[in-house]
């Protein structure tokens, strides 16, 4: 079994950013509204302290996310319960990173349930 918590610097790499970005009580506040998301989503508790690696990789990928958007100033609604419509516009790259990171979260959630959220990156729906 995995435990988030203690993987922080995992999730701030995944956005390239650096302890001097984000403090670890904000990548740990981020990691527990990733948790009871998707745990609201796929209708089962998750416990990101005791977790499968799935469902790991499926939290820091989120939490990644918002450490991404709290980090750039990029705004999110209704986060801690559900992430609802977030639009995000920067550079390619970065728009690819958080396209690849949310189709992750996406491929998890269509695994463990039936029910998908609605989700903006540029351009882009899904």
């Amino acid at each position: 079994m995995v435990n988030v918590t203690t993987d922080l610097e995992t999730v701030r790499g995944r956005v390239g950013l650096a302890t001097a970005d984000i403090i670890d009580g904000d990548v740990t506040k981020y990691v527990g509204e990733a948790c009871d998301f998707l745990s609201d989503q796929i209708a089962k508790a998750i416990d990101k302290t005791s977790c499968t690696e799935a469902e790991a990789e499926a939290i820091r990928n989120l939490a990644a996310i918002k450490c991404f958007f709290d980090v750039t100033g990029a705004s999110s609604t209704g986060w801690t319960a559900n992430i609802g419509v977030i639009t995000f516009s920067g550079a390619p790259e970065k728009i690819a990173m958080i396209n690849y990171l949310w189709a992750r979260v996406k491929e998890f959630m269509a695994r463990r349930q039936t029910n998908s959220v609605q989700f903006k990156v540029g351009a882009a729906n899904y």
